[in-house]
């Protein structure tokens, strides 16, 4: 398995490597149940507003590669990015089952894009 760098991609147990971090710290959060990876969700920022309606769960899924919400606080984020025009332009696609999606690869629009920062853990 390689890695951007190009170097063999490693796996450790009970502790990290810190040569692989730029700019910033790793910082530890709790699980609240102790068969799944589930944290608290504070709040889901998009241009600066909060759009999520109150605290929640989020579960964590390094092999899923999508984010799922609950369709009120979704609609929030996809009027958010329609109101940008970035919806349409890189074909935002949303299905009878509630599951919206780009059709655009995620590197063609990462740096169109607002940052959407998610505030997990207790908030302490």
């Amino acid at each position: 398995m390689k890695n951007k760098t190009d170097t063999p991609s490693q796996i450790r147990f009970g502790a990290a490597n810190t040569d692989l971090f730029e700019g910033t710290e790793l910082h530890w959060i709790n699980t609240i149940a102790e068969d799944t990876w589930q944290v608290k969700l504070q709040q889901v920022d998009y241009k600066k507003e909060n759009l999520l309606g109150n605290p929640t769960v989020a579960l964590m899924n390094p092999s899923f590669p999508f984010i799922a919400a609950p369709y009120e606080d979704f609609v929030k984020f996809q009027e958010a990015l329609n109101s940008t025009g970035l919806g349409s332009t890189y074909n935002l696609t949303c299905t009878a089952l509630d599951w919206c999606y780009f059709k655009t690869e995620c590197s063609n629009i990462a740096d169109s894009l607002p940052d959407l920062t998610f505030h997990l853990g207790s908030g302490e």
